[in-house]
Parts: C-alpha cells; structure tokens; sequence
C-alpha cells in the first residue's frame, strides 16, 4: 500500500519540483545546493546526511473539545502523505524515521468557538527525534489550530494540511524552542474547491530553526523582506548578536497560492523578553494579519 501510495502521490507532482518519499532519491546537500545555501548545515547536526538516528522522541499533548478526533496511526495509515510528498532530504528522512503519526480530524461542518492547542514537546537535549502531524479539516469546517513547540533537542517533521471543500483552516504555528534546540520542519497543503488555509509562523527561540512553507517554490529568508512566502524554505540561526524574531503570514485560497507578508517589525518589540510577552506575540500576529476576523 504505501509503494502505491508513493507512486501515486510522487506522479501529481511531475512538472513541478522534485519531491519523493525515498531518502535515497535525494543527494546529501551542499553548501552551494540553491535549497540550503543560507542554512547553516554544520549546524544541523546531521539531520541533512543521515548521520543522525532517533536516539528519543518528541511528545504531544492536544486539548480536548468537541468536534475534533485525535488518533495515533502507524506509517501504513492511508491518509499519511495527502498533504504533500517531501521535496528535500531531510523531510524525506523525517517521514522515513517516525515511529507514530499524529492525525487531528475537524469533523464536518464543525465550528470550533476556541482553537484546538498542539503541544509538540522536544526529546530533549542531546537527543534527536522524528515526527509526523497531519491536521485535517472536514468538508465545511471552520478551526483554529496552535501549534506550539517547546523544550530542547533535534528534531525534525512533516506537518500537513488537508482541507476539505469550502472548509477554512487557520495554523498558528510556534517555535518557542529552548536555545540549544534544532528543528527543521516541512509543512504541506491540500485544499479543497473554496477551501482557505491561513498560515502564521512565529520564531522566537532555537539555535536554527529551518521551517518549508507549503508550496514548490523556494527562497532566500536571510531578510525580512516582504517576499511570496508560498512554499518558500524559511530558516533562523542564532548568532552573537542575540535573538532573532520571525513572524510570517500567508493564504492560500481555493487551492491556489496567495500574498504573503511579514510582520516582524511590528512585532520584534514585544518578544524581547519572549517568555513573559509570547502569548501577546500570537494574538498580535492573528489580530494585524486579519485571522481574527472571519
């Protein structure tokens, strides 16, 4: 099932980039690859060339509420892989290495009046770990989803979207690592006829946190420049000069791409002192990029 599954998944994206679940169908990336030439991939810890087994595992904790299932899936699961196929070696090698997969359903023509709260734990310092989410929004629905990351350790990850017809899913997606922490993550789309996802990403800790948008194209993300974030590679390395804040936007409509737009500068100022003043942050960064309004 799952060698069918990759095949098919693999052929929708004949003619855009490259994407395949085989961590063999990639080559070890380099510091000229355009993919990852402003990531610092000394510094990844060997997510990138397979020289990092899970030496633990992350943990997840999501609140309960009505309208929302919550199952833990092992690798055969059919419904693994319908957001998106990786499209670089270390998503590919994320997807290969989970044990269980995460899938939160949003039952069909369900209005969530409070956000549904992912708590993604990190295996701890000096461990490395794998993980797979896959968020899913039923025909009609309407959620908020908080993705918030927290703790220590290397860790990297395939999160995807799958939104149905006319649904419309908003993602507030948080790193708020502790500083030694590594995370490189893949996000993934699929909409439905009329559905909407809306995507927030705010960066306020680790010591390089690469994160791909959903989309094929890739960019440059040293500045915060006003660029199309669609299926951009973002990524943030501390450095001597201290913290390094990064808040992204984006919408997607109808299957189709939309504008993106940072907010950071606005932003920065709140999450100097990121512990007391991160819950501000999130609501600053739904309230200015309209998520707040239906």
């Amino acid at each position: 099932m799952a060698q069918n599954l990759t095949a098919t998944l693999e052929g929708r994206n004949k003619g855009e980039q490259f994407a395949s679940f085989d961590v063999d169908a990639f080559e070890v990336p380099g510091g000229r690859d355009e993919l990852w030439r402003f990531t610092p991939l000394k510094r990844l810890r060997g997510l990138h060339d397979g020289s990092a087994p899970a030496t633990g595992s992350a943990h997840i904790n999501i609140s309960e509420q009505a309208g929302v299932t919550v199952e833990t899936v092992r690798r055969g699961d059919e419904r693994l892989g319908q957001g998106g196929v990786p499209a670089d070696r270390v998503a590919a090698q994320a997807f290969s290495s989970f044990n269980d997969a995460t899938v939160i359903t949003v039952a069909r023509a369900s209005h969530l009046e409070a956000p549904v709260e992912i708590v993604v734990t990190g295996p701890g310092e000096r461990a490395t770990a794998y993980g797979h989410l896959q968020i899913r929004a039923a025909e009609l629905a309407e959620a908020v989803v908080v993705i918030d990351h927290r703790g220590s350790g290397t860790f990297a990850d395939n999160v995807e979207f799958v939104v149905a017809d006319a649904a419309r899913l908003t993602v507030v997606w948080i790193a708020d690592w502790a500083d030694d922490t590594v995370h490189v993550s893949a996000h993934h789309a699929r909409l439905g006829k009329d559905a909407v996802l809306r995507h927030v990403a705010v960066t306020l800790g680790g010591e390089v946190v690469r994160r791909r948008e959903p989309g094929g194209a890739v960019g440059r993300d040293d500045e915060d420049d006003a660029l199309p974030l669609g299926g951009r590679a973002r990524h943030r390395a501390r450095g001597e000069e201290g913290l390094v804040v990064g808040v992204r936007v984006h919408e997607h409509e109808g299957g189709r791409r939309g504008h993106g737009h940072t907010l950071a500068e606005r932003l920065a100022p709140l999450a100097v002192a990121r512990r007391r003043s991160r819950s501000r942050v999130v609501d600053a960064a739904v309230k200015e990029s309209g998520l707040d309004r239906p």
